[in-house]
């Protein structure tokens, strides 16, 4: 006669059915960031990409996020709780640029797994001219749901070399 482990196979049981439900992906509730393409003014009216040397970037926080990188696109985190993220920008640590992001915030429940998202709209743009020249904004839409990967356009003043 076989003796059963009915506790042995319940607890299988449970771990059969907990691995054939549907896992709910959470990675969407990471923190949104705004990504800024540089460009630089070429001619009357044209613009196109460029690269930025020596780029630090330091929030309002004295957090550096950038430390003298080289970069075509950076990418900056808003904040959860307020409407407005502060950014000082420092071009080959000789022109500093005060960088201020206005957002609407909207808090949404995912899941009760998941949690609460904010997700961000953003507003508007205001910023210092030392070393920047003008900023465009490209796409509102912050997050997994823009279309275009890129939100601000921030035109570099040529400077002599």
């Amino acid at each position: 006669m076989v003796r059963v482990n009915y506790f042995f196979l319940i607890t299988v049981f449970i771990l059969i059915l907990s691995s054939c439900t549907d896992t709910i992906d959470c990675k969407f509730t990471a923190n949104r960031s705004i990504k800024i393409n540089f460009m630089r003014g070429v001619g009357t009216e044209k613009i196109s990409d460029t690269i930025v040397k020596n780029l630090s970037v330091i929030t309002s926080n004295r957090v550096l996020l950038y430390d003298s990188v080289s970069a075509g696109q950076i990418q900056l985190p808003l904040s959860q709780l307020s409407d407005t993220s502060m950014f000082y920008f420092y071009f080959d640590s000789i022109a500093i640029d005060t960088f201020w992001i206005y957002v609407q915030r909207r808090v949404e429940m995912i899941s009760p797994e998941c949690g609460y998202n904010t997700k961000f709209i953003l507003d508007s743009v205001i910023n210092t001219f030392y070393n920047i020249e003008k900023t465009i904004i490209i796409d509102k839409i912050v997050g997994e749901e823009s279309t275009t990967g890129k939100n601000i356009n921030i035109i570099i003043k040529k400077r002599s070399q």
